[in-house]
């Protein structure tokens, strides 16, 4: 979904991005350490929220889900070098509810509520 080029160039930002930085808070990991995380809901007019609305990334979202997809949420995990904890990920496939969850990204039984914002490519 991304390349090696986009990859490195998120990685640059992540780093260098004093604002996550500040707003990321620590969650115990439930093995005695720590883990660093920053959240948001909204996709932003940042690198992250050009990511998230990446047609390579919406559409692949798609396929994978069955049908159109919102942005639920964004998340990044913050391991510092040495330290820091591990993060459990999961996913959900709720049958129940008839909504899926593939990392931050849903699709609704129905049409969503929230806009749908699509660029034509990362690059």
């Amino acid at each position: 979904m991304l390349d090696a080029e986009e990859t490195a160039l998120l990685g640059r930002a992540a780093h260098a991005d004093q604002v996550l930085d500040q707003r990321s808070f620590g969650r115990a990991d439930g093995e005695g350490g720590t883990v660093r995380l920053s959240l948001w809901n909204h996709p932003t007019e940042t690198i992250y929220g050009m990511i998230a609305r990446c047609e390579s990334i919406v559409g692949s979202m798609e396929k994978l889900l069955g049908g159109e997809v919102y942005h639920y949420h964004s998340k990044m995990i913050m391991k510092d070098p040495l330290v820091g904890g591990a993060w459990t990920w999961h996913q959900t496939m709720a049958t129940g509810t008839r909504t899926a969850r593939f990392r931050g990204w849903r699709a609704p039984s129905s049409r969503s509520m929230r806009p749908r914002v699509r660029t034509a490519a990362c690059r």
